[in-house]
C-alpha cells in the first residue's frame, strides 16, 4: 500500500471533515471521492439524450454501434457505418467525383473497377471498389462527402457499454451541414 503524504494545509481540510474519534484519514478521502464521483455522474445525466454532434466535431466513435441514418430526410436501408459510406460514394459519383476525389477525403482506399480482395468491396453503381472502414473513418468520409454534394446526412448510434468507448450507454446524433461545391449537372 502506499503512503501518501499531504500538506499541513490539506491535513487540516481533511480534519475539518472527519468524525473525531471515528474517522480516519482513509474514510474521510473515501467520502470525498463518493461525493465527487456522485458528482460527475450527476452532471453526465443532465446532458442532453441524445448527444449531438455536427460534422466539425465528431466525437470517437471506437464501440459505436450505428442505429439509423438518413440521407436528405430519408432512411439508409440496413445501415452501418460503411453501409452509409457506400451510398455517400454512389451519389458522389452521380455529382462526378472520381477515386482521386475521394482519395483525397479522409484517405479513403478506392480503386476504379472491381477489387474483392484485402477488405475491397465492389460497389456496382460507383463502378468502384472501397476498403472497408472502421466507425470513426467512415464516418468523417461519409459527413464530407455528403457535405461536398450539398446532401444532409443524419446518424444517431449509440456507444456500447466497453472499455474505450468515449459515453458507454449513451446515444448521440452527428450531421452533415448542407454546404453545396458541386453541381450534380456539372
Amino acid at each position: 500500500m502506499p503512503d501518501i503524504h499531504l500538506s499541513d494545509d490539506v491535513f487540516q481540510r481533511l480534519q475539518r471533515h472527519a468524525r473525531p474519534l471515528i474517522d480516519t484519514p482513509d474514510a474521510v478521502v473515501g467520502r470525498a471521492l463518493d461525493a465527487l464521483e456522485e458528482s460527475v455522474a450527476a452532471s453526465a445525466d443532465s446532458m442532453p439524450d441524445p448527444f449531438r454532434f455536427t460534422d466539425r466535431n465528431i466525437p470517437d466513435l471506437r464501440h459505436a454501434k450505428l442505429l439509423k441514418a438518413s440521407l436528405d430526410g430519408r432512411p439508409v436501408n440496413d445501415a452501418t457505418w460503411n453501409a452509409v459510406l457506400d451510398r455517400l460514394i454512389e451519389i458522389g459519383v452521380e455529382y462526378g467525383m472520381s477515386a482521386d476525389d475521394f482519395r483525397e477525403i479522409q484517405g479513403l482506399n478506392i480503386v476504379p473497377g472491381s477489387k474483392t480482395i484485402e477488405g475491397y468491396r465492389y460497389l456496382r453503381k460507383a463502378r468502384m471498389s472501397v476498403q472497408g472502414q472502421d466507425a470513426n473513418r467512415a464516418a468523417r468520409a461519409a459527413l464530407s462527402i455528403a457535405k461536398k454534394v450539398g446532401a444532409i446526412l443524419e446518424i444517431e448510434f449509440v456507444w456500447r457499454d466497453k472499455p474505450g468507448a468515449a459515453h458507454p450507454g449513451r446515444k448521440a446524433m452527428v450531421g452533415s451541414s448542407r454546404s453545396p461545391s458541386l453541381d450534380k449537372n456539372a
